[in-house]
């Protein structure tokens, strides 16, 4: 669903219904891979900033989505 949402944030109109199909594979195609990356990975902070537990476990969901986008 974090994906789907992220290729919906590049201009996709999927639903995000968490089922990776035919229309989630082609949109994914067509965006860079780092844009989608990149919107993978804010999408994803997003979501744990949500999270209630974030500010028990949220420095180390951060750190790791941080070196991912440095490693990419």
């Amino acid at each position: 669903m974090i994906f789907q949402q992220a290729l919906n944030r590049l201009g996709a109109d999927l639903v995000v219904d968490g089922m990776h199909g035919e229309k989630t594979v082609k949109a994914s195609k067509s965006y860079s891979p780092k844009r989608v990356l990149a919107a993978f990975l804010s999408e994803r902070l997003r979501f744990y900033l949500g999270l209630e537990n974030h500010n028990v476990f949220g420095f180390g969901w951060d750190k790791r989505i941080i070196e991912v986008a440095i490693s990419s």
